[in-house]
Parts: C-alpha cells; sequence; structure tokens
C-alpha cells in the first residue's frame, strides 16, 4: 500500500519473474512514476522475455489486467454483471481504469506490432524476428496506467489517498507449447 495524495511518487525496481521454472524466466526492469493528482503510473519497463519452450515464437502475449476496468465490455464487467454487480457498469470515466501504450520497440529500437484481444485486457506483441528456443527478446515498453477506484476490486486508489497495487505493469503470459491467457476477472487467476 503507498500513500501519495498530491505528490508524484517515483518507483524503480528490478525483478526477475519466474513463474515456473520450467515454463518462463523474465526480467523486468520498470521506472515508474505515481502522479497523485491524475492517478496516473507514467512507466517505462524493460521486459526481456526467454523463451524457455521447444517452439519457436513469433509472437507473446502480455497481461494487461489494469485494463480490465476500462469498460463495461471487458471480461472483468461482465463477470461482476453476472453476479449483479453494477458498479463498474455504471462507474464514471474518471472512476475507471486503462492503460495507453504510448511506444512499444525491441532491442534494436525497431516499432513491435501489437493489438488487443477481444478480452481487452490481454495484448498479442508480433516480434519482428523469431524467437528460437532458449533465446531472448528485448521488449522496451512506455506506457502509463490509469488507477481505479478500489471500490471495484481491492486494487486501485481510495478516497484517502491510499493506492493499492497489484499486476499494475505488463507482464508475459506463460507459454509452455500453449499460450495460457486469463483475463483479470478478480478471481486472482494469473497462470504464473
Amino acid at each position: 500500500m503507498l500513500r501519495s495524495p498530491r505528490s508524484v511518487l517515483f518507483l524503480w525496481f528490478s525483478m526477475l519473474g519466474m513463474g515456473s521454472m520450467a515454463h518462463a524466466q523474465n526480467k523486468n526492469i520498470i521506472k515508474a512514476e505515481l502522479n497523485g493528482d491524475t492517478k496516473e503510473i507514467r512507466i517505462q519497463h524493460e521486459l526481456s522475455y526467454t523463451n524457455t519452450s521447444n517452439h519457436i515464437l513469433q509472437y507473446i502475449y502480455l497481461n494487461d489486467w489494469a485494463h480490465a476496468y476500462s469498460d463495461k465490455n471487458t471480461g472483468l464487467a461482465q463477470r461482476f454483471g453476472e453476479e449483479f454487480k453494477k458498479s463498474l457498469h455504471l462507474a464514471r470515466d474518471q472512476e475507471r481504469g486503462h492503460t495507453t501504450i504510448i511506444s512499444a520497440v525491441d532491442d534494436e529500437y525497431r516499432g513491435l506490432k501489437w493489438t488487443r484481444t477481444r478480452e481487452k485486457d490481454i495484448i498479442r506483441v508480433e516480434l519482428n524476428r523469431p524467437l528460437f528456443p532458449g533465446k531472448t527478446a528485448t521488449l522496451f515498453l512506455t506506457y502509463v496506467v490509469k488507477l481505479p477506484h478500489s471500490k471495484f476490486t481491492s486494487y486501485g486508489y481510495d478516497d484517502k489517498g491510499y493506492y493499492y497495487l497489484k499486476d499494475w505493469y505488463l507482464s508475459p503470459s506463460v507459454y509452455d507449447g500453449d499460450w495460457h491467457i486469463y483475463s483479470n476477472k478478480n478471481l486472482d487467476d494469473i497462470h504464473t
């Protein structure tokens, strides 16, 4: 939990993301600025994705779970509707969360083509060259995450100036011969 009601909080960290060691080994270097006035996190993200499978990859999928709050048609909003929770469906735009991707380039600073899947909180990134088994692709991503109000789930900001951060940055989906792609439905079911 962070508190930054009217200031800008700078976050910087590096982490080695390892789901199951047999499936994925990724390195994230993230520089992030949390603006308490706009409830946004400006992110510069260096993601090194290692292909631990026996397959050549032409693309990778990224989880963008912050974008699950973006509108009434995401998996999260639909799940809430099935449970007769109308808070996200009736939310004002400034209460909703979303991700705006500013740029995506590879290690040669060539632009990467990316698209959102129909789930809206999963991004498919086309690699500029095939990623062979045992090799690593490095992506440089710049994006802004608008945090949602925490009244929908326990993630986001509250009216007292506290921030509850979870799944706020882009993370690669697991590939073990098949892509394990899961939308954010507030079930804590991200595949690791």
